[in-house]
């Protein structure tokens, strides 16, 4: 099985809410899915860089801290098994959606699991790293 290591940013601003980005809908993996920013580690990338070259790609925004929340999601995606590190991220910019994505959304952390509704099994996995981010922020 070919593992595939992903990173997904918690970005929480001055309202305590968490940043949203709901996928393109010509996305081959999960169109229209609402996610935590972030994805694939490149070869040659560690999970920093990663999510640094995620969130200036996908949201146009400039990564200034990242602390590991030490939780981690492996999932099967076809013949390959997924594995999310979250992290928690500060950034500055304003968020700007581009090909990547169809919409953001900043959601209080209680409210996220309409976002999920045809993903139930991620609201608790969401919810954790969520958590854990605002612990590390503090």
């Amino acid at each position: 099985m070919i593992h595939r290591q992903n990173v997904a940013g918690i970005l929480i601003n001055n309202e305590g809410k968490v940043l949203l980005a709901q996928r393109s809908l010509g996305k081959k993996v999960a169109p229209g899915k609402w996610h935590i920013p972030g994805g694939k580690v490149e070869e040659g990338e560690d999970i920093i860089t990663g999510i640094e070259r995620e969130f200036e790609e996908e949201l146009a925004l400039t990564v200034t801290r990242v602390v590991p929340t030490g939780f981690t999601h492996q999932y099967p995606v076809g013949d390959e098994m997924h594995e999310t590190v979250f992290v928690a991220v500060e950034a500055t910019g304003e968020v700007k959606i581009n090909f990547e994505s169809e919409a953001f959304a900043w959601v209080a952390p209680n409210a996220i699991a309409p976002y999920f509704a045809d993903e139930p099994e991620l609201i608790p996995v969401n919810e954790k790293a969520i958590a854990l981010a605002q612990e590390v922020l503090k």
